[in-house]
């Protein structure tokens, strides 16, 4: 499962990684030297034992739907690759994730109107 949250202004220096938070930072992409707005969060979790885990994190500072559509198969690719099985991948119906489903060609089930 993925989400986007909402970030406030600030910045934080992490003396043990020599590096500033709460910049852009896109993954593979690479970091920028623009302000985070958002931060977007991978998570994984069990549909038969009862465990999550979250294992990846992006923060961004502009629209996250183009960013999503592209870390959710790497994502998922990851997860995969250390023996995981996935069996759906849930994001909530925000504009971004709209977005990223669509550029996705992902079928969307509304289960309120069944």
């Amino acid at each position: 499962m993925f989400d986007e949250m909402a970030i406030t202004f600030t910045l934080d220096y992490d003396t043990q990684r020599d590096l500033i938070d709460r910049l852009q930072n896109l993954g593979e992409q690479g970091r920028t030297s623009k302000f985070a707005k958002s931060v977007l969060v991978f998570m994984a979790r069990g549909l038969v034992r009862k465990w999550k885990m979250s294992f990846a994190y992006s923060t961004s500072n502009k629209p996250v739907g183009d960013i999503l559509a592209k870390l959710v198969p790497r994502c998922v690719t990851a997860i995969q690759r250390i023996g995981i099985h996935v069996g759906a991948v849930i994001g909530d119906q925000s504009t971004p994730n709209r977005k990223a489903a669509r550029l996705l060609g992902t079928v969307r089930v509304n289960l309120t109107s069944m």
